[in-house]
């Protein structure tokens, strides 16, 4: 398998002219990037992350050169193109199951550090980047001085959950909690 830094060099030379074909990762991938929301993908040497619905989400790096190449190709972009915006869609797919691309607006652009994507669904939206994603909470913590029922150990603390169950934060196990709070 190759490395995030090796799939990022393939991916740049899709953007030289080379192509790559869609494998059942690079499918699903593509799936994903082009399901019908608006996302921001930046592809880089440390991998893929993609920014959508308020949330951040990594990916395989393996998936970048096909990807990228399936994304230019629809784009209809010549060999040597560094910046590309264009329109694509509608077209049923037969990547990753058969799914209806709508009618999308794409841009790809690329560096010797970044190649970024951006996917919209109105071609204006193009050049407003989505909002940072919020960050996730800090999760409640609780000191107990009670034994793990998993590991025999007394934690230095306890992570509570959603439904006032515990984890350990010397084994990681969770055990339902013994007294929930009250309201009132």
């Amino acid at each position: 398998m190759p490395t995030p830094e090796q799939c990022f060099a393939l991916a740049l030379e899709a953007f030289a002219g080379r192509r790559f074909e869609l494998g059942s990762g690079s499918g699903k991938m593509l799936r994903i990037l082009l399901g019908g929301h608006d996302l921001d993908a930046s592809i880089t040497p440390s991998g893929i992350r993609v920014s959508f619905g308020g949330r951040t989400h990594d990916y395989m790096p393996e998936t970048a050169p096909a990807i990228v190449s399936w994304l230019l190709d629809a784009a209809g972009a010549q060999p040597d193109t560094r910046e590309i915006t264009a329109s694509i869609g509608p077209a049923e797919m037969r990547t990753y199951g058969i799914w209806r691309l709508s009618r999308l607006h794409v841009r790809l652009s690329a560096t010797r550090e970044l190649i970024a994507i951006r996917v919209r669904s109105a071609a204006e939206a193009l050049d407003v980047p989505l909002p940072l994603p919020r960050p996730l909470p800090e999760p409640p913590y609780v000191v107990l001085p009670e034994r793990c029922p998993h590991c025999g150990e007394v934690p230095e603390r306890y992570r509570v959950l959603h439904d006032w169950s515990l984890v350990c934060l010397a084994c990681g196990r969770s055990q339902p909690a013994r007294d929930q709070p009250s309201n009132g």
